[in-house]
């Protein structure tokens, strides 16, 4: 797993633990403004036998891409890097229709990997597959600083949880190796279904390191490295982020892994209008509160040259997801802005006994993610 934190070139995997979340928007949007400000960026097309994120940068299908360097020893990595209108942007195709793509040895994405991270560039996007793919799972391990795209509802938040807990427990096989003994205690961790069964991270690498020392201390320390963010997308207000955090307190009590918070993007009707233009959204966006909010993103990734780790003040903010709460706060909530302006006293406390009732029902969907057997 590369440090990126060790590193000039930030190697960013992106994924979203189910689709519709708005990850490849988010992609190519980062992609365009980590370039407006001077940063030598790559985007890389990695949703294997399911690329399309040249549609959201514009562009047709038409070029080489990871498919042929893959199939063919004579195409070399410069072969396939296209030039784009974007200052700062290159872009690599995804499979471009080149049969077998989706179905990768684990030597041949170690071996993308490496040549990927020899470019002379700051920042390499890796626009990820949806959902709990192997190629999804290892183009997300190969780096400690991955992001998850998320929107709040509950279903959503459930399929990050479950990303995360498949990429902690692949790192975890990987490192057993042929060890007989852990690879059946972890059989039986499998091969367990009721619910709230398996048992906190911590507790299997105490187990683990009972059978094979020098595994549990390879499972810690990946633990400790491991620092992915999340971006919590086509929030409706500043109150959707109490979900997110919930999935910040079942990652760290479960798995062990600190995620953190990369911001929020409130729901913005103009991005459905731009994908099905095939235009990149971000470049019309900049009165938007959504493309603000996507351009803040993209600054925090510019100041943070050891990104994952982020230049907080803690004595300010207890964590980065008390600073996105502030900023989301901040942003204002548009719906509530829009539906209130006109109404009459009496509607408008209808509409505040509504959005009571709202948040009621959000605090019992987290009470349920909580202790309704997500592990």
């Amino acid at each position: 797993m590369i440090h990126s934190e060790q590193l000039r070139t930030k190697i960013l995997p992106i994924a979203g633990g189910k689709g519709g979340v708005g990850k490849s928007v988010t992609a190519a949007s980062l992609g365009i403004l980590l370039g407006s400000y001077g940063k030598r960026t790559v985007l890389v097309d990695l949703d294997l036998g399911g690329s399309n994120l040249h549609t959201y940068l514009g562009r047709k299908n038409n070029k080489i891409g990871i498919g042929n360097y893959l199939a063919s020893k004579d195409i070399k990595m410069d072969d396939i890097l296209q030039t784009t209108e974007h200052e700062n942007l290159r872009f690599i195709a995804g499979d471009v229709l080149v049969e077998g793509s989706a179905n990768i040895s684990y030597g041949q994405k170690r071996g993308l990997i490496s040549a990927l991270s020899k470019l002379d560039v700051d920042f390499i996007l890796l626009d990820l597959g949806s959902g709990t793919h192997q190629n999804v799972i290892d183009f997300f391990l190969a780096s400690n600083s991955g992001i998850i795209v998320s929107t709040p509802q509950a279903p959503a938040i459930l399929n990050s949880y479950a990303f995360l807990k498949n990429a902690v427990f692949r790192h975890v096989h990987r490192s057993a190796g042929s060890n007989r003994k852990v690879s059946e205690y972890l059989k039986k961790l499998h091969a367990e279904t009721t619910a709230n069964s398996t048992p906190p991270m911590t507790e299997i690498v105490s187990r683990i390191k009972k059978l094979g020392k020098n595994i549990g201390t390879d499972v810690e320390d990946f633990l400790q490295a491991f620092k992915p963010h999340l971006i919590l997308n086509m929030a409706r207000s500043h109150q959707d982020l109490s979900i997110a955090r919930s999935l910040r307190d079942l990652s760290r009590k479960n798995l062990d892994v600190e995620l953190a918070c990369l911001g929020a993007v409130y729901y913005e009707p103009e991005i459905n209008q731009a994908v099905m233009e095939q235009r990149p959204f971000i470049t019309g966006a900049a009165s938007c509160t959504a493309g603000m909010q996507l351009d803040r993103l993209a600054q925090k990734l510019v100041h943070s040259p050891e990104f994952p780790h982020m230049p907080l003040d803690l004595e300010i903010y207890e964590d980065s997801f008390e600073l996105a709460g502030i900023e989301l706060e901040s942003d204002g909530d548009p719906e509530a802005t829009s539906e209130t302006a006109d109404l009459k006293p009496e509607e408008l406390l209808e509409v505040m006994a509504a959005q009571k009732q709202e948040i009621q029902e959000l605090r019992q969907t987290i009470h349920n993610l909580t202790v309704g057997g997500m592990r």
